[in-house]
């Protein structure tokens, strides 16, 4: 932040224009439903397996089972690796903008604490380093009822 103006890698947001800063919260998959899918993928996998043997399919039916029991582990691993996502939204009068995503909430907060100062205290600066930037799909939302996108899953 310098000069009343919050400057996001080379976006700039005037100080003035801030309407509201937050920390919002994108939720890891609880658990219990994550691993209660993985097992009804599993048991719908076991009775498509039935299946097969029952009607006598070529010998690649069960090298296709267990691929798809492969993709499955795979999915669950994934799933329960994830972290809660906290992130840092700028609503000018315009638009609301996520400008920062982080797994750490203490980072997410001092910011909100310090762009809120800079916003109280013209003569404030200070400057802040991001690690492990990922730029991903930019999505702009009016209205409600919006379904979203989640990349990366």
């Amino acid at each position: 932040m310098h000069g009343q103006a919050l400057w996001v890698g080379g976006n700039m947001y005037p100080l003035r224009h801030i309407v509201h800063t937050q920390q919002t919260i994108w939720p890891a998959p609880r658990r219990s439903r994550t691993i209660g899918r993985f097992i009804l993928q599993m048991l719908s996998l076991l009775l498509g397996t039935l299946v097969v043997l029952a009607g006598h399919f070529p010998d690649g039916a069960g090298a296709l089972v267990a691929i798809v029991a492969l993709i499955y582990l795979w999915q669950l691993v994934k799933r329960l690796r994830q972290k809660t996502l906290h992130k840092l939204a700028i609503e000018m009068s315009n638009a609301k903008t996520t400008v920062l995503t982080s797994h750490d909430r203490q980072t997410i907060e001092s910011l909100v604490r310090m762009i809120t100062d800079g916003i109280n205290n013209p003569h404030a600066e200070f400057s802040f380093r991001a690690q492990n930037l990922h730029v991903g799909d930019k999505i702009t939302q009016h209205g409600d009822h919006n379904t979203g996108k989640r990349v990366g899953l």
